[in-house]
């Protein structure tokens, strides 16, 4: 069993406890043996790796397997209450000329301030996500 605990000093972690029953020769239960290991670093290790997985690492919005989960979310609710669903994808014009004119930092920090700034833009139960670089035919 995984369990959070608290530490003396108000700090919380993470801590995997097992009990065994350890019995006599005639099968009846005599003692207890508990054992507990701190597993803060393994749980904080598997949140990062999963929030990875759904989010992308320079913006920290969700990114295209988030977006993709949440399009088909919305897709089958729209088609079970009759209702619909729109999509709004924005291009930065010019986005890798500025990138290679003035540096990755400097690209990095303007997808940064895009996205913060979209984010602002919408509602609470709005998607934004970043596809990431897409290699489309226009």
């Amino acid at each position: 069993m995984v369990i959070q605990n608290v530490r003396k000093d108000g700090s919380t972690f993470w801590n995997e406890f097992t009990l065994s029953v350890i019995t006599d020769n005639n099968g009846q239960a005599t003692h207890l043996v508990g054992v507990q290991n701190d597993v803060t670093e393994r749980i904080n290790a598997a949140r990062k790796i999963e929030h990875l997985a759904y989010f992308d690492p320079l913006t920290n919005i969700p990114n295209r397997n988030l977006f993709q989960d949440r399009l088909t979310q919305a897709l089958a609710e729209a088609a079970r209450e009759e209702k619909h669903v729109a999509i709004l994808y924005v291009d930065l014009d010019g986005f890798k000329a500025a990138n290679d004119t003035f540096g990755h930092n400097i690209g990095d920090l303007l997808l940064k301030e895009a996205s913060q700034r979209m984010k602002l833009c919408i509602r609470d139960e709005d998607s934004l996500a970043r596809m990431g670089a897409m290699n489309l035919p226009f």
